[in-house]
């Protein structure tokens, strides 16, 4: 539908094709409906307004009522920090880490140790478990295999 006045369009446009919706914008609006604008809701939310409903929805920040085991979690609990600490000084121990790549295979280790412990004991079962236990063998054998190629490199200086 072509436009006398350009103003009247819609601003907004397609991200695939680029081209500009053609719909009319709603008076007051620089968009039409389907792009957001809303008369019903004319001044929006007020600026800092916590209410759920009014930033889109979803659980307040924070909320972990919806956590069933804990194994994707991007943070441990605080009452898991010390089990991890704990986790990682035996490791260190145990590896011996010199170099910065050593370190951080003893922490992942020790995080997904950490994780695997709170999955089971949160009644976790199947893939979640799987998982972490693959990425606990896998940080296992990058830090062997470090050990055995700085074991190799002191018995062949020794020769």
């Amino acid at each position: 539908m072509p436009f006398d006045n350009m103003q009247n369009q819609c601003t907004a446009r397609s991200k695939r094709t680029g081209e500009r919706c053609r719909n009319p914008a709603v008076t007051g609006y620089t968009v039409c409906y389907h792009h957001g604008a809303n008369p019903a809701n004319r001044g929006g939310r007020e600026k800092g307004c916590n209410n759920t409903k009014s930033r889109g929805g979803g659980a307040p920040h924070g909320n972990t009522n919806a956590m069933k085991h804990g194994a994707y979690a991007s943070r441990l609990p605080e009452d898991q920090r010390d089990r991890y600490e704990e986790l990682r000084e035996r490791y260190t121990e145990v590896f011996v880490s010199t170099n910065a790549i050593d370190r951080d295979c003893i922490h992942r280790l020790a995080l997904f140790q950490v994780k695997l412990e709170l999955a089971i004991e949160n009644g976790a079962t199947g893939e979640p478990l799987e998982a972490l236990q693959r990425m606990i063998h896998r940080e296992l054998k990058a830090l062997r295999a470090t050990r055995e190629m700085k074991d190799d490199s002191r018995t062949s200086g020794k020769t």
